[in-house]
């Protein structure tokens, strides 16, 4: 790792994928640019993680060995809605479907395609960490005025 970033915290980044060897490929950049990882290889485990931690950013496998990253989706959502947790969600798979794609358009910042190159996914994830205050913002605007019972622009 270099100076630079063992100097900088960007925050903690999840990884769920089952693939050990993905897994591996995501860790040394996500680190090398400041930010430090965590991996889960299973829906129970990510689920878990996700409810004890906050994370900057969450990249989701959909085929996972061991249940289905919809799944754990749609659970990491509900807890995330519960806090008013705005932690941008990026799916990654190998086999996306215009079905798949419109199922999950709603509940993810970006859809990404298997194979990869690993700084492409860093690079997009540091767009969308830089891009939260501006989203968490818009959120707390929409809320403000759904009390009011006005909406936002």
């Amino acid at each position: 790792m270099n100076s630079a970033a063992a100097t900088k915290n960007l925050g903690w980044v999840l990884i769920v994928d089952d693939e050990k060897d993905l897994t591996d490929l995501l860790v040394e950049p996500f680190q090398q640019s400041g930010y430090r990882t965590v991996v889960a290889t299973s829906p129970a485990e990510a689920i878990s993680k996700v409810n004890r931690q906050k994370f900057a950013a969450i990249l989701l496998d959909l085929r996972l060995e061991r249940g289905s990253g919809e799944l754990v989706l749609t659970e990491i959502r509900k807890e995330m809605q519960f806090r008013n947790d705005q932690t941008p969600v990026i799916l990654m798979s190998g086999f996306l479907s215009p079905d798949l794609i419109g199922r999950v358009r709603e509940k993810v910042q970006s859809i990404v395609a298997k194979p990869f190159r690993p700084t492409d996914v860093v690079k997009l994830v540091n767009q969308l960490v830089s891009a939260q205050p501006a989203v968490q913002a818009a959120a707390l605007a929409k809320k403000v005025a759904a009390k009011k019972g006005t909406s936002a622009a």
